[in-house]
C-alpha cells in the first residue's frame, strides 16, 4: 500500500532505525490501518539523498512526480493494490461492518496520499478517493457532546497540514471535493485550531499565480467566509473577520487589481477571459462577505482602489464572453451581478463612505441595464442592478439623481416597461403550474425576479416623487390599455403590463393579513377595478388565463381598500 500510494518514510527515522512507514508525520501510526488488512509494509533501508535533492518515485516517469509533495515511493504488489481497492469500495458500502476500515487510524491520510499520486488514473480511483475523504470529514470531523472522537489527533493534524497542497496539485474534479473537505474542516477548526491555514494558502497563492491555483484558492476562501453574511454579530465573529482581514486584505486588493489589469491583454482570448472573470466573480463574493457585518477599516481606507476596479467591471463588454447557452449567465454576467450586490450593500449600510461613488455607479449601472435584453443570461444581473437603483432612490440625500421628469420618463421607457413585460419563461411557469405562479405573485415570494424588483423600484421612486411618477406612468398605462383594446386576443400582454404598473403605483403600504392598507391618492383604484378587472372576471374563463390570474391578484391585494370594498361584497 505504501509503494503505490506514495507514502513517505518519516523524516524522524534514521537509516540505523527501523520504523513503520507513515504519511507526512511521525512513525508507527498508520500501521494500524495496514495491520487491519493483514498487509505488512515492505522492509527496506531508507536511502540517503543529498540535501535539496528530491527523490523521484521508483519506476515512474518524471511527469508523474509531484514536486510540491515530498514522497518516497516503492513498488507495490498486486495484493496491496487489490486490498486498497477493496477498502475504497467498502468505504461506500451500506453495510456498516464493511466500512470498519475507515475507522482505523491512518485511513484518512492514506486516502489523501492516494489522491495525490499522479501515476494513478484520476478517473475513477483518485476522484473516488477524494469523494470518500470529503464524506469522511463530513461524517466524523465534528464530534458531538456525548460522542467518541473517531479521528486520531495525529490524523487531524496531518490532514490539515497536507490537504491544501494535494488540492492545489490535483485535477479540477479532485480540487472541488478537497475544497469542500477544507471548508468542512474550517467550519469547525478555523481559526482557533487552524491558524496556519490562511497564511499557508496565501503563500501558495503568491508563489503560483496560474489561473487554476488562483481560482481554487479563492473558491475555498469564499466558502469559508460566506457564513459572515448571515451569522449573528458577536465579538468572536468580529475577531475572526479581523484575523482574516489582517492576513488577506492586501492580497485581496492585489488579486483584484492584478486580474483587472490582465483583461485588456487577453481581450482576444475567450478561454483566458472566462477564467479571469470566474476569479473576479469569486473576489466579489469574498469582498461582499467580509463587508456584510461592518465595513472593514482596510476597505474604507482603500475604497477608491476597490471601486475603481468594480466600475471597470460594470462597464466591460466583450462578445467573446457571451455564453453558448444564452438562457444561463456567463462569467461576465455573474461578475457584474456580484458588483451590483456590493454597491447595493454599500449604498444601504455604508452610505457615508460610499456617497462619492453613488452618482457614478447609478449612471453606469443604468447604462448597463439599457444594454440588456430578455435573454435568460441577464436574469440574475438585471434584478440585482434594479435592487441597487432602488436602494439609492429610497435615500433622501440621493433623490436629486432621479427627481426630474425627464429622468423618470427615461427610466420608464428603458427599464420599467421592458422589465415588466411577460417573457417566454414566465409563460412556461404559468403553464406548468398556474396556481403556484399566482401564489408567488400574490405573496411576493418571487423577490429576485425582474418583475418583482421593477415593482419595488417603482414604489421606491414614489417615495419622494409620487405625483410626478404617477402622472408619467399613468400615461403608459393608458397607452398599454389602448394597445390591448385594439386587438385583445393578440395584445393581451399589454394589459398585463398595465395592471402590473397600477398595482405597483397604487400600494403605499400593505400587510400580509389585509393586503393594501394605504393607497396612492393619485390612482383611482375603484375605477380601474370596475372598468378593467370586473369585465375580465365576468368574461370567458378560458380566454386569457394570465389576465384572469392578474385580476385575482388585484382583488387579493386591494381586498381591504375601503373605497371599493363594498364592490367585492
Amino acid at each position: 500500500i505504501v509503494q503505490q500510494s506514495g507514502a513517505s518514510v518519516s523524516p524522524e527515522c534514521r537509516p540505523s532505525q527501523s520504523c513503520d512507514v507513515d504519511l507526512y508525520g511521525s512513525p508507527g501510526h498508520v500501521s494500524t490501518f495496514f495491520e487491519s488488512s493483514a498487509i505488512s509494509t515492505p522492509s527496506r533501508a531508507e536511502p540517503t539523498y543529498r540535501k535539496g535533492v528530491v527523490p523521484r518515485p521508483h519506476g515512474t516517469h518524471s511527469h508523474h512526480f509531484n514536486p510540491y509533495i515530498p514522497h518516497l515511493v516503492y513498488t507495490a504488489s498486486q495484493q496491496v493494490l487489490q486490498t486498497l481497492a477493496l477498502h475504497l469500495r467498502n468505504s461506500i458500502s451500506p453495510d456498516g461492518k464493511s466500512r470498519q476500515a475507515e475507522l482505523q487510524n491512518g485511513f484518512s491520510v492514506t486516502i489523501l496520499q492516494l489522491v495525490s499520486m499522479k501515476n494513478i488514473p484520476a478517473q475513477p480511483t483518485r476522484v473516488a478517493g477524494a469523494v470518500i475523504l470529503k464524506n469522511f470529514v463530513k461524517k466524523y470531523w465534528v464530534v458531538g457532546e456525548d460522542e467518541k472522537d473517531r479521528i486520531h489527533p495525529d490524523d487531524r493534524n496531518r490532514l490539515k497540514k497536507n490537504i491544501t497542497d494535494v488540492m492545489l496539485n490535483s485535477e479540477q474534479k479532485i480540487r472541488t471535493q478537497l475544497g469542500e473537505a477544507i471548508h468542512l474542516i474550517c467550519k469547525q477548526d478555523f481559526p482557533a485550531k487552524w491558524q496556519g491555514f490562511l497564511p499557508d494558502i496565501i503563500s501558495k497563492l503568491k508563489q503560483r499565480k496560474d489561473a487554476a491555483t488562483i481560482s481554487t484558492v479563492l473558491e475555498v476562501l469564499e466558502m469559508v467566509v460566506r457564513r459572515y453574511r448571515f451569522e449573528a454579530a458577536s465579538n468572536r465573529l468580529w475577531e475572526e473577520i479581523k484575523f482574516v482581514m489582517d492576513n488577506f486584505q492586501d492580497t485581496l486588493l492585489g488579486i483584484l487589481e492584478y486580474l483587472t489589469g490582465m483583461i485588456d491583454g487577453q481581450k482576444q482570448n475567450a478561454a483566458a477571459l472566462a477564467s479571469i472573470f470566474k476569479c473576479l466573480d469569486t473576489v466579489c463574493q469574498i469582498f461582499y462577505s467580509l463587508s456584510s457585518q461592518t465595513i472593514p477599516e482596510y476597505f474604507e481606507d482603500n475604497i477608491n482602489k476597490f471601486m475603481k476596479c468594480y466600475m471597470y467591471l460594470i462597464n466591460y463588454y466583450n462578445p467573446l464572453l457571451t455564453p453558448r447557452d444564452t438562457d444561463e449567465p456567463g462569467p461576465l454576467e455573474n461578475t457584474k451581478g456580484g458588483v451590483c450586490d456590493i454597491v447595493r450593500l454599500y449604498a444601504n449600510k455604508y452610505d457615508e463612505e460610499f456617497k462619492n461613488w453613488v452618482p457614478k455607479f447609478v449612471e453606469n449601472v443604468w447604462s448597463m441595464l439599457t444594454k440588456t435584453d430578455e435573454k435568460g443570461m441577464y436574469d440574475q444581473v438585471v434584478p440585482k442592478a434594479i435592487q441597487f437603483l432602488t436602494a439609492v432612490v429610497e435615500k433622501e440625500w440621493h433623490k436629486n439623481l432621479f427627481g426630474n421628469a425627464q429622468s423618470i420618463k427615461v427610466f420608464a421607457e428603458k427599464v420599467i416597461i421592458p422589465q415588466l413585460k411577460l417573457r417566454d419563461s414566465d409563460l412556461e411557469d404559468f403553464e406548468v403550474n398556474g396556481i403556484e405562479y399566482l401564489r408567488r405573485d400574490i405573496e411576493g415570494s418571487d423577490s429576485e425576479t425582474r418583475r418583482r424588483t421593477t415593482v419595488n423600484f417603482v414604489r421606491g421612486l414614489c417615495k419622494f416623487f409620487e405625483k410626478e411618477v404617477t402622472l408619467i406612468l399613468q400615461g403608459y398605462v393608458d397607452q398599454q390599455l389602448k394597445l390591448y383594446q385594439s386587438n385583445p386576443s393578440k395584445n393581451w400582454m399589454a394589459k398585463d403590463v398595465a395592471m402590473y404598473i397600477v398595482v405597483a403605483l397604487a400600494v403605499r403600504g400593505s400587510t400580509r393579513a389585509k393586503g393594501a392598507t394605504q393607497l396612492n391618492p393619485f390612482i383611482n383604484v375603484a375605477q380601474f377595478f370596475s372598468k378593467q378587472v370586473v369585465p375580465e372576471l365576468k368574461g370567458n374563463i378560458k380566454e386569457n388565463p394570465v389576465l384572469k390570474a392578474d385580476c385575482l391578484k388585484f382583488v387579493a391585494v386591494f381586498r381591504w381598500a375601503s373605497k371599493f370594498h363594498t364592490r367585492f361584497s
